[in-house]
């Protein structure tokens, strides 16, 4: 079968940089309260080093950190260059916000102890790849 969307990642990407604005108005509270139950279900109290991918506009990192021991290091990241911006106004200094493709982080081996991806599996092109790179950076 032939690959109707010769690049569907930057298809997804664009995608998002258009919505990014109506998506923190009006779906992040909806998807941050979902992220709700997810995070309590990870045992945040006891994470050194925690990434999110899909983290969209930060709304689901701001509860977390809630949850998150004070000396725990959290990365956030997105596909898409605008989430990512407006996740840096949202978030703390602290929190690491950079954008990253969930099938090639651009972090070590073994860097997390946990994994968050709330809602975003479900529009990676390659889920396998995904959670083969999710498996690789955590402990």
């Amino acid at each position: 079968m032939t690959n109707l969307i010769a690049d569907p990642t930057g298809q997804i990407r664009d995608y998002w940089d258009r919505y990014a604005e109506v998506f923190q108005r009006y779906s992040e509270p909806a998807t941050s309260a979902l992220a709700a139950t997810l995070h309590a279900a990870l045992h945040l109290q006891d994470a050194n080093a925690v990434l999110e991918v899909g983290g969209g506009a930060g709304g689901a990192a701001q509860g977390m950190l809630r949850r998150l021991p004070y000396d725990c290091v959290l990365t956030v990241t997105d596909l898409s260059p605008e989430m990512v911006r407006l996740a840096r106004h949202q978030l703390p200094e602290e929190v690491t916000v950079c954008v990253a493709d969930a099938v090639a982080l651009p972090f070590a081996d073994a860097a997390f102890d946990r994994y968050v991806c709330n809602l975003g599996l479900m529009i990676i092109p390659d889920t396998d790849a995904a959670l083969a790179e999710a498996a690789r950076v955590l402990r």
